[in-house]
């Protein structure tokens, strides 16, 4: 009986710590905006508002900026990796999304990229 209720009391911390960080860390990947870089300071809310935009007609759209795409090799390869981490931005086989637009801009890289899925081409 001891080792069942000590085994419960796990299960509860794990689902507990599962609703509260896990969701977090994929709020980022959720978010339309995230200016790490600091770029829009009080005007992210502009931003937003642009990339609604886009939205309205179809796009599942991401704005990012960051300081540096270190220490991946390029702005593609940080990219990649952020998509492919990101579960909102697969599709159901696991590839990108074909309404996915992504802005980056890495600031001290002085690199942008944006990247589409196939519905943009």
């Amino acid at each position: 009986m001891h080792m069942l209720t000590r085994c419960m009391r796990v299960a509860i911390v794990a689902l507990f710590l599962s609703l509260c960080i896990m969701p977090n860390l994929y709020a980022q990947d959720d978010a339309v905006v995230i200016d790490e870089a600091g770029v829009f300071a009080g005007r992210i809310g502009e931003v937003e508002r642009a990339a609604n935009e886009l939205v309205k007609i179809g796009a599942d759209v991401r704005v990012r900026t960051i300081r540096t795409f270190k220490p991946y090799a390029t702005l593609d390869a940080y990219e990649e990796n952020l998509w492919k981490s990101s579960p909102s931005w697969r599709a159901n086989d696991g590839g990108r999304k074909n309404n996915l637009v992504v802005i980056i801009a890495a600031i001290n890289d002085r690199k942008t990229g944006i990247y589409y899925g196939d519905q943009w081409k």
